[in-house]
């Protein structure tokens, strides 16, 4: 089961990492079926930090990250949605950034460089755990690009 506040894997009646009280009636994340067959969520996550947490205290802050086997997904809205995503196959590149306050929070932001020409950068700002994130995306990409037998080779 995941933390619908911080994003980070929970179990028990509270969240171990931000104290969120955690629901029994949802069913792990990993299990859940996403809009296409076969599509299933691996990670999801809220942005986090002191500037979010007020948000979600009233409520303000409705920003989704997903990581599907296909797809990254940032999504959210408050009076109006939307909506960016890049398939996995498109990524090229990650880094990960954090000020010194941020690490010291545990947050960061992620990332993610692709060949899409409508989304050639995306960024999953304030996420916790944001090298843990990035290894999970990796993970994924590599996975989804053998399974299409997507190989690359070095120019010189």
């Amino acid at each position: 089961m995941f933390c619908s506040n911080c994003g980070q894997e929970a179990s028990g009646n509270f969240c171990s990492n931000c104290g969120a009280p955690l629901s029994k009636n949802s069913a792990p994340t990993q299990a859940v079926n996403f809009e296409s067959a076969g599509e299933v969520i691996i990670w999801e996550g809220k942005p986090a930090g002191l500037k979010d947490k007020a948000k979600d205290q009233m409520n303000v802050n409705s920003t989704v990250y997903r990581l599907t086997n296909q797809r990254v997904i940032v999504g959210g809205g408050l009076l109006s949605k939307k909506q960016e995503e890049i398939e996995l196959n498109k990524i090229k590149d990650f880094s990960v950034k954090q000020t010194l306050i941020e690490k010291t929070m545990g947050i960061g932001n992620v990332e993610i460089i692709s060949i899409d020409p409508t989304s050639p950068k995306l960024t999953l700002g304030n996420v916790p755990d944001p090298f843990v994130v990035k290894d999970k995306i990796r993970a994924a990409m590599l996975e989804y690009k053998r399974q299409l037998n997507i190989q690359y080779r070095e120019q010189l």
